[in-house]
């Protein structure tokens, strides 16, 4: 047959499927260390002074949020809904209040004591994904 031309591409298609499977597992590795992280730095934003049940509180709206019980940096779950999605939050059900320190009142300025750790960290977060996943590709294209 005269001006037919045959590409045979099953080696490519193969190599892309390699290479999505690796970038979804560096991604969900990744993605995993970054929920640990922000997880384990919110935490440190509430190991705040230890103060007795009405006793004066110096320390108020400043960072480590001071602490009566303990029972707002208890109230602070993590929680893996698949490889890609995480949460880092406060369990209501635990600390009914956490969203009214978080958020803050009318009375009370807020303490963003996960929201911050995310907004601070949100480049070196998706800088450290894009590495990883950009590490592995490549190290799959090699192959």
């Amino acid at each position: 047959m005269k001006g037919v031309v045959r590409f045979d591409a099953s080696r490519w298609f193969s190599k892309s499927e390699r290479v999505r499977k690796t970038a979804f597992t560096a991604a969900s590795r990744s993605i995993s260390e970054i929920a640990k992280d922000i997880y384990q730095k919110s935490q440190k934003n509430l190991k705040g002074p230890h103060y007795k049940p009405g006793g004066e509180i110096s320390f108020a709206g400043n960072y480590p949020v001071p602490r009566v019980t303990g029972t707002l940096a208890r109230s602070l779950k993590i929680k893996k809904f698949n490889p890609v999605l995480w949460a880092v939050f406060a369990d209501s059900q635990v600390a009914n209040y956490a969203k009214f320190i978080h958020e803050g009142t009318k009375g009370m300025r807020p303490r963003r004591f996960i929201g911050d750790v995310v907004e601070g960290g949100k480049s070196i977060y998706l800088g450290k994904l894009k590495k990883d996943v950009m590490a592995a590709i490549r190290a799959e294209g090699r192959k």
